[in-house]
């Protein structure tokens, strides 16, 4: 007998992507944390902020035998120790005060999760901007005047199993500074130079990129993405050469005045790099190139149907059977470099070029910044002795692509990187490889999407929720520190 329509494979797929359309309107309606799904009202009365602490991953007693380690080695302290399955980190308020959570093992349980109850008048205003400065970014006390009937109570399991562990507040906007205001739309390419052009090419090729030549210089690309993602000009030593952004369409003037009024010039581009757009150095000496164009769509990717949780929507499919048949990188998604002023360099691609912090880990320890709606982040810094380059990310399809790009690479002779994982901060899982100049190149998949209403977090967390713990040299910074004059 011939089944409907409905009771095939297609139709109930085409059925479970409406209830999930559905469950995402739902949702989206209750995103900011209040019981009002309505974004219409604006308080503008100042600043009101709603905080919900995030993520039951804090134990007290490894917390105080950790209070007398700081920056560096705390951290590399809370990596081993996250991975080994313990409770691993704290959230911080505005003061600096810890909240210390329910002890829980992160990959296992999320039972401890720490709820505030919002003040019966919390509207939110749907052009909320997060992060004009360093002060904002932090949430409010509980126990401030402005927020003095909230509370704080542990969540039951049957509790969290309802709830989204969240940490988010609520900024008007007309208590916001007027700096700020987002014009970068992406990361375009980042450039290295490296000793070798003919290594280069072949290790690229073998993560998954297309390469090149173009105006002298090795370029590559994803397949199926008509923009390019990686310059590298050849040199003695391997450095950062440069990076580049996109604008938004119509803000180049707005670039050239907040350029004008903190006194940061206009520069000729640097040998080996195209004189298109706008060339300026950053604090650190860095040469940024902003591009007035818009990015190049990503390669088109099938949807991932999964069967998880309380989600029913692939039927009728081996799902294995076309598991790795989409592998390779899609987009240049982000990049982190290192630095030794990360306050400054986070007050520069803020406040003069419109990103926006994301979080921070430990302080500025690390900084993720965005680009406003979309990746959790796009750019971001670690704290080093000098500047450098740490990373660069491309995302892939799914965590089968994650796998099967790990095993190509040690198919291939390449090092064993670190991964597979899932990281904290992003959540995205991920796989690094070291290249062949000591730093890094990463596939992610999954990563967190925000939106104008998000508020940064600093958090006292490893980077990683679950997985083997990074390797010692993941922190370390192989570029030449510049000498001085």
């Amino acid at each position: 007998m011939p089944r409907s329509s409905s009771a095939s494979p297609a139709g109930r797929q085409d059925a479970a992507r409406s209830a999930r359309s559905a469950d995402l309107s739902s949702a989206a309606s209750s995103y900011t944390g209040t019981d009002s799904p309505s974004h219409a009202a604006c308080p503008c009365t100042g600043t009101i902020a709603v905080v919900t602490a995030a993520t039951a991953n804090a134990a007290a007693g490894w917390a105080r035998a950790m209070a007398a380690a700081s920056g560096r080695a705390r951290y590399r302290a809370r990596c081993a120790q996250a991975s080994a399955g313990a409770p691993a980190g704290r959230a911080r308020t505005a003061s600096g005060t810890s909240i210390t959570l329910a002890a829980v093992t992160p990959a296992r349980s999320a039972a401890g999760v720490i709820s505030i109850e919002s003040p019966a008048r919390a509207d939110t205003c749907p052009k909320a901007v997060t992060s004009p400065s360093r002060a904002s970014t932090r949430a409010a006390s509980a126990t401030s005047p402005r927020n003095t009937r909230s509370r704080i109570t542990p969540a039951s399991p049957s509790q969290t199993a309802d709830r989204v562990s969240k940490l988010y507040a609520v900024f008007t906007v007309c208590s916001l500074p007027a700096k700020g205001k987002a014009v970068i739309s992406g990361l375009h390419h980042y450039a290295l130079e490296v000793p070798d052009l003919a290594v280069a090419e072949g290790f690229l090729q073998d993560f998954g990129l297309e390469t090149g030549e173009k105006d002298g210089s090795l370029v590559a690309m994803c397949p199926g993405r008509q923009q390019e993602q990686v310059r590298l000009v050849e040199a003695p030593a391997k450095r950062l050469h440069h990076v580049t952004f996109t604008l938004r369409p119509g803000t180049t003037d707005a670039v050239r005045e907040a350029l004008e009024r903190s006194g940061t010039p206009v520069i000729e581009p640097p040998p080996g790099a195209t004189e298109d757009g706008l060339w300026l150095r950053d604090p650190d000496g860095t040469a940024v190139q902003l591009l007035d164009e818009p990015q190049a769509p990503a390669r088109p990717a099938a949807e991932v149907l999964v069967n998880m949780g309380g989600t029913r929507q692939r039927f009728d499919v081996a799902q294995w059977r076309t598991a790795t048949e989409d592998v390779l990188p899609r987009r240049l998604g982000h990049s982190l470099l290192f630095t030794a002023q990360p306050a400054r360099m986070t007050d520069f691609y803020t406040q003069v070029l419109g990103l926006r912090v994301s979080d921070t880990i430990h302080h500025d320890l690390v900084t993720f910044l965005n680009a406003g709606p979309g990746d959790h982040h796009v750019f971001g810094f670690i704290s080093s002795t000098h500047r450098g380059f740490h990373h660069a990310s491309f995302e892939v399809p799914s965590i089968d692509a994650i796998a099967v790009g790990a095993d190509r690479m040690r198919a291939k002779g390449h090092q064993a990187g670190w991964g597979l994982g899932r990281h904290t901060i992003g959540s995205n899982f991920f796989h690094y490889n070291p290249d062949p100049w000591g730093s890094w190149i990463e596939w992610f998949s999954d990563i967190d999407q925000i939106d104008d209403c998000w508020v940064a977090g600093d958090w006292d967390v490893p980077p990683h929720l679950w997985g083997t713990p990074p390797p010692e040299t993941f922190l370390a910074n192989s570029e030449p520190a510049p000498t001085k004059e």
